[in-house]
């Protein structure tokens, strides 16, 4: 493991010299005339040679093998099977993708990476696999005969997964597709674009209340959308949430560490597997609500202070610095996004009850802990805080407002009424109410029964450890890093369920829970029987996720430009002023205000805990620019005929709709499935039917946005403004392969 780094560096230095050996033998051959594919393959054959001599002899000298022509061949089959891999990959990016500029470098660069990832595992795992002495190999033979899982009980298997599985994440995140989740719509693309255009003073929450929350986590994502192609970087933010992995394999291993032969390597890639397939980890993958993210910066922390757990005890200036940095990293996420002050502050209970010793050490180790978190929270989130209180009064603007009074703003409550358990069953059995309902802690379905499973699993285990002592028997003991992870995700759930009860906000915890249910059930069962409940008990736990659909926040095709709109050309935008007005909740129109001029005034009428003083400051706002004033309102998008001219194009493809036949055939299927749909005639020429929305079921496009004008002229009106209704014009905006229609109007001011 510890010289794995050196490993990959070499094999990356070995490949770029392949590379140069490749270019050049082939120019050469070419020059000689063999020709581009004899010559390919005489500059392939050179390539591998050299790459093998650089290998061998410098990144896994210490491995090779004494047989040189079998260490050869196997070489050259791994490299010929990485070259395969390479162009399987870039096929289907070619496939997938639709049709940009940037695609051919991105399909070669996706298909170099894994290509060269295969060649790396292959090189260092049967290539150069390391040498043993006798006892060794015959340990190693004994555990490969006694486990079905050989490949996981290497040493190397740790290492492999670290590559693999986030490679995983990263094409997972690629084809789920572009980023379209509601908050993103809302505020996540609109907020960066406010900070670097210095919107706050010219903007009335366009995004309503949440316009004014912390835009540094949001940043990256801005910029990067707009410096790498879309789906380079929707792969590179898949494998980012991918690296949980990583993280919760460390935990696994130092908090398991007397584990049999066969159990050591795999035992932590199982768990941390079965982590990553939890419902709300799989929903956020690649995309930019932040919790994946910011549970990176929460099991960093946790690793640190489990990875050095027997260190902390000492006064000293390394256990010092190990609890500031695990503290320090911890803060950073807390002020990125603040709900994750609740798996934080678990972390200081954690400290504070699981840490055995004096009471002035167990102290000491929350309080150096909470003095770095207070630290890091200040580096990410203390300017955005600073900045709300000078110009709002209220640091967290505008929540809190019954603590933080502001004129715009009613008196808010501090927590969110809508979630959350209502009376004492609903509480002590809320794992199985919101595992039932999930819509009790969020607006995605979202299937599991992970929790309920850890949540009996761990009263059968307080019980019997109660009832064990009554009768002064033997107890088995848990390491004290094991009760520091079970103590945290207990504090965690309880400070989730009392404040939030939101499902987004568990990532950092619930990725543990099959750890967690390991360590319980070896404290209940035999360490067999233990291993074998809990691999059915995960083994059904993801089933339910993945059979659930492993349901997304929202995701949309590839597309370059990522972010496109059409609108008319405003000839001053430095005075004109736009309302925002959706009387729905479909999506929000925030995002709009990214691709118009930044000059442009935006104000939310939606959305906000608007006091009186809140119109006059929009109307304000309108009168100091002294330009026009428009107002943009949803568009009707009618996704059902959207949607049958999808299955009618699949069904033409088919050949389906172009014979009497085919048309029966299709009346047939969708009358014995019950599907929603129509067979009609078409007046293509190339057509007999098509499928379509039944006229039960049709839309009236006009009707419907007619409908949608009125509602916002009344949302429009509330604030004092006047829409006209006759002045409204249709056009399309949408982000990746999605267009969505909007309407903009024309307003007046009393």
């Amino acid at each position: 493991m510890a010289e794995l780094p050196r490993q990959i560096l070499g094999f990356a230095v070995a490949g770029i010299l392949g590379f140069a050996v490749d270019l050049g033998v082939l120019l050469l051959t070419l020059q000689l005339g063999f020709g581009f594919f004899v010559g390919r393959a005489m500059s392939f054959l050179a390539a591998v040679l050299v790459t093998w001599c650089i290998n061998r002899h410098f990144t896994f000298r210490h491995h090779r093998s004494q047989e040189v022509h079998k260490e050869w061949w196997r070489y050259f089959a791994t490299m010929s099977l990485g070259g395969l891999f390479n162009y399987l990959v870039y096929c289907l990016v070619v496939l997938t993708l639709p049709m940009l500029w940037l695609l051919p470098a991105f399909a070669v660069g996706a298909g170099s990476l894994a290509g060269m990832s295969l060649n790396f595992i292959g090189a260092k795992l049967w290539v150069f696999k390391p040498r043993l002495n006798a006892v060794a190999e015959t340990r190693v033979l004994k555990v490969r005969q006694t486990t079905r899982l050989g490949l996981l009980s290497r040493p190397q298997a740790p290492a492999v997964a670290a590559v693999i599985v986030p490679l995983l994440f990263g094409f997972y995140s690629l084809i789920l597709g572009a980023d379209a989740n509601w908050d993103l719509y809302n505020y996540h693309l609109y907020n960066p674009f406010a900070l670097i255009h210095d919107k706050l003073l010219i903007d009335l929450a366009p995004a309503g209340f949440q316009s004014y929350f912390n835009p540094i986590l949001d940043l990256p994502i801005y910029i990067l959308n707009r410096a790498l192609p879309p789906a380079l970087f929707g792969f590179l933010q898949g494998m980012l949430h991918g690296a949980v992995f990583i993280l919760v394999m460390g935990i696994a291993a130092v908090v398991l560490p007397e584990r049999p032969v066969e159990d050591r390597y795999r035992l932590p890639i199982l768990l941390a597997l079965s982590g990553c397939l939890t419902a709300v980890f799989l929903s956020e993958i690649g995309n930019s609500m932040g919790d994946n993210t910011t549970a990176l910066f929460i099991l960093g922390a946790i690793y640190i202070i489990v990875s050095r757990w027997s260190a902390l005890g000492y006064y000293n200036a390394r256990a010092i610095g190990l609890l500031s940095i695990a503290g320090l990293i911890a803060g950073l996420s807390m002020g990125l996004k603040l709900t994750n002050v609740v798996p934080a502050f678990s972390i200081c209970l954690a400290l504070l009850f699981c840490y055995h010793g004096t009471l002035s050490r167990r102290l000491r180790l929350p309080i150096v802990f909470g003095l770095a978190a207070i630290v890091g929270f200040v580096i990410t989130g203390g300017y955005w805080m600073i900045r709300m209180g000078q110009e709002f009064g209220n640091p967290v603007f505008p929540q809190f407002s019954a603590v933080f009074p502001h004129p715009m703003v009613t008196p808010l409550a501090i927590a969110d009424g809508r979630w959350g358990p209502q009376g004492f069953f609903e509480t002590f059995l809320w794992p199985f109410v919101f595992s039932a309902n999930p819509r009790r802690v969020g607006e995605l379905p979202l299937r599991h029964i992970m929790w309920p499973v850890v949540y009996v699993t761990f009263w059968i285990w307080a019980v019997k450890t109660l009832w064990t002592r009554w009768r002064s028997r033997t107890i088995p003991t848990l390491r004290p890093e094991a009760s520091f992870v079970l103590f945290f995700i207990g504090a965690a759930y309880l400070l989730w369920m009392k404040l939030f009860s939101i499902s987004r906000y568990i990532v950092s915890f619930e990725v543990l829970l099959p750890l967690a249910l390991f360590i319980l059930l070896t404290q209940l069962r035999p360490y067999a029987q233990a291993r074998r409940m809990t691999a059915w008990l995960l083994v059904a736990a993801a089933a339910v996720v993945l059979v659930g659909g492993a349901r997304t926040w929202g995701h949309e095709g590839w597309a370059n430009p990522l972010y496109h709109m059409e609108a008319p050309s405003l000839p001053d935008p430095k005075r004109a002023t736009v309302l925002l007005a959706s009387p729905g909740t479909e999506k929000s129109l925030a995002w709009l205000a990214t691709l118009f001029p930044p000059e442009l005034a935006f104000i939310g009428l939606v959305n906000f805990p608007a006091a009186p003083a809140y119109i006059q400051k929009a109307q304000g706002i309108a009168r100091g620019r002294g330009g026009p004033i428009l107002v943009i309102t949803d568009g009707e998008d009618n996704t059902r005929a959207s949607n049958m001219a999808f299955y009618d194009n699949l069904a033409g493809r088919a050949q389906l709709t172009s014979s009497q036949k085919g048309c029966d055939f299709l009346r047939t299927m969708i009358t014995r499935l019950h599907l929603r749909a129509d067979v009609v005639s078409s007046e293509a020429s190339d057509a007999t039917c098509r499928i379509d929305v039944p006229q039960s079921r049709k839309i009236d496009v006009d009707a419907s946005e007619r409908a949608r004008r009125d509602r916002a002229a009344q949302i429009v009106a509330q604030a004092g403004f006047t829409m006209l209704p006759d002045s409204c014009s249709v056009f399309t905006a949408g982000i990746g392969s999605v267009s969505h229609r909007y309407q903009l109007c024309r307003a007046t001011l009393p």
